[in-house]
């Protein structure tokens, strides 16, 4: 019962001071995501309407990605939110539901991409009256569809939140995430600060939600996994935890919130190895994380 209560405490300690909702964003970079869909027809469709709609200048890494089961189209690679928000915005009358997040660059997953003149874009009928949602979900009445803002959240609000969140003004914090959410239902990064400040608030099955619907709107952004794989530990979830931790982990192999997470599933389910493997590599990358970790492992009989 000890070492159980030890391991509650540790990962309490995680969830309201090391874990926040992009913990890892030195590692990813920002784009325009302007659709995604579950087979590649659709989603050459949305690319070659936008290889035909938008200013030659601005179709840097116009793309198709293979992301999971996904074939998601994005527009740019950029270090920082304030470029991306600004080429979406100088064409938000052609792209009007993309949003800007933040992703992983792999050349691995491109299924296809504009490199001017190289590539013979093949015509697309019109674009449809029909707004196309980034998860994957279309309106089949467009005037019952509900009002979206034609600009997506920018780097103001999120350090709004950051800043309440640091200050443990949860409450706050949750009435700017939920009134900018009725705006933007589709920004990862919102439903991904709405499930971290559930989790800080030790509400892991609301907060498993949230973060469920930032990872599909984002699959391969490493935090969100990571905040799922503690909601799922506090919801005695181990293996499902192990699984999105290992997500996480394969995303961003320096991640020191999965590493410690999947360190201390591991020696809830008794697999001293495994944690010891997590100790390791934490070792050189955070010290303080890596010697909580090894006086948990070290109560395994």
């Amino acid at each position: 019962m000890l070492r159980r209560n030890n391991t509650f405490l540790f990962v309490l300690f995680l969830c309201l001071f090391i874990l926040p909702a992009s913990s890892y964003s030195t590692q990813s970079i920002y784009t325009i995501q302007s659709g995604s869909f579950i087979t590649l027809p659709p989603a050459e469709k949305e690319f070659n309407r936008v290889a035909q709609t938008l200013d030659r200048k601005d179709l840097d890494f116009l793309r198709i990605e293979k992301i999971g089961k996904y074939f998601s189209v994005r527009l740019g690679k950029f270090d920082n939110r304030v470029p991306a928000e600004k080429l979406l915005r100088a064409n938000r009358a052609h792209i009007g539901s993309a949003v800007v997040m933040k992703a992983y660059f792999k050349n691995e997953r491109i299924v296809k991409s504009y490199s001017g003149d190289a590539l013979s874009v093949t015509k697309s009928p019109a674009p449809e009256a029909i707004p196309r949602d980034t998860n994957l979900q279309v309106d089949k009445d467009v005037n019952k569809a509900p009002h979206r803002e034609k600009t997506g959240p920018g780097r103001e609000l999120f350090e709004s939140i950051s800043g309440k969140v640091n200050k443990r003004n949860y409450g706050d914090a949750l009435k700017i995430i939920k009134t900018n959410l009725s705006k933007w239902p589709d920004s990862p990064e919102l439903n991904g600060w709405y499930g971290a400040v559930l989790l800080k608030l030790n509400k892991p099955s609301k907060a498993l939600t949230q973060l469920k619907k930032a990872s599909a709107l984002s699959p391969d952004t490493p935090d969100y996994h990571n905040g799922i794989g503690y909601c799922l530990f506090f919801l005695n979830k181990f293996n499902e935890a192990v699984s999105e931790f290992q997500k996480a982990v394969k995303l961003a192999p320096e991640h020191v919130d999965a590493l410690t997470g999947l360190g201390i599933v591991y020696t809830r389910i008794g697999s001293k190895k495994k944690a010891m493997e997590c100790y390791n590599k934490l070792k050189r990358l955070n010290k303080d994380s890596a010697e909580k970790l090894l006086k948990l492992i070290k109560n395994i009989s």
